[in-house]
């Protein structure tokens, strides 16, 4: 589950990801899986951009 500066909780599921660019205010976390924060990581590379409304 995430929440973004809309405060609006979004769920994510298996093989889905969320990017956070430096300073967005966001919470993230999760029970069964994994939260990865860095300063180099460009997804842009490898991943498909999908946009939630």
């Amino acid at each position: 589950m995430v929440t973004g500066e809309n405060q609006k909780r979004i769920s994510i599921k298996r093989g889905e990801a969320v990017l956070w660019e430096k300073g967005e205010w966001h919470t993230s976390g999760s029970e069964t899986g994994i939260v990865i924060q860095s300063e180099e990581l460009h997804p842009e590379t490898f991943m498909e951009r999908k946009k939630h409304d």
